[in-house]
């Protein structure tokens, strides 16, 4: 539309949102993704609602081309588009253990890993973590998933999730109701954490969905979950989210996402 004259197809045009992005943004993402090149690791604390020491933290990629940081809102819709998912997991997976060996991550803390579909039911996902295996005594390690992430081959992942768990990592349903399955993995996948999406944490502040999030905050933890609140930004919501039972708590109210050289210094 608006274009009076004949224009050669590219792949760019099959999704409009890699179009979005300047050549040098794609180029930099798929040579991180390739080579390792520019990624680096920031990690945003989970702390303990009550007592607001940091219990773990979450990776977060970042991508760096020269002195530009390139933000996940550039990074992932490149990543969706050129189907990159699971090498995407490789290199935070290998960032985080160059991390821990380097003694950036504090020793008695842990960290959480977002793993994509993808790679949850590859074939080689315990191949990729098991160097991770050698730190489960000194860290506390999670595998975070995104609740959507799993309808297409739940019965895989959860077999691959079940042997993890043995291996000693813990499990995190991600973005708990964001969708429409989330009672439905909790009784078909194994959990250890629960991550109440940040739309339903800061929906709080309204009357009736707080009494909506304090009902499911309630059922969970009679069913032996940890739960993580999303998204706490005051100290008001904080508050609402202790009385309904989350003892974890991640946002800005405790501080975003650090490069990982500032950890090893940073107070709980």
């Amino acid at each position: 539309p608006g274009v009076t004259r004949p224009v050669l197809f590219n792949e760019d045009m099959a999704d409009g949102t890699e179009a979005m992005f300047s050549s040098w943004i794609r180029n930099a993402v798929y040579e991180a993704m390739t080579y390792g090149t520019g990624t680096e690791m920031h990690y945003q604390p989970i702390v303990n609602t009550d007592s607001r020491e940091v219990e773990y933290y979450e990776a977060l990629i970042r991508i760096r081309s020269g002195d530009e940081l390139i933000p996940p809102s550039h990074i992932f819709p490149i990543i969706t588009m050129r189907q990159m998912d699971t090498a995407l997991d490789r290199v935070v997976i290998s960032k985080v253990k160059d991390d821990i060996e380097n003694g950036l991550i504090p020793r008695g803390k842990g960290i959480s890993i977002n793993l994509s579909a993808e790679s949850l039911a590859h074939k080689d996902i315990i191949e990729w973590l098991m160097p991770l295996t050698d730190f489960t005594q000194s860290y506390y390690l999670v595998i975070e998933v995104t609740e959507t992430s799993l309808i297409t081959q739940i019965s895989t992942a959860v077999r691959n999730l079940t042997l993890l768990r043995k291996l000693g990592f813990k499990v995190a349903l991600d973005d708990f109701g964001s969708g429409y399955s989330s009672l439905r993995y909790l009784t078909s996948m194994p959990v250890d954490i629960v991550k109440f999406d940040i739309t339903l944490i800061q929906g709080m502040l309204d009357e009736r969905l707080e009494k909506v999030v304090m009902e499911m905050a309630n059922m969970l933890v009679d069913l032996g979950y940890d739960l993580v609140a999303e998204g706490i930004e005051t100290d008001e919501l904080l508050q609402k989210t202790k009385q309904a039972g989350f003892t974890l708590s991640q946002g800005y109210l405790f501080g975003g996402a650090t490069r990982n050289r500032g950890l090893i210094n940073q107070k709980d």
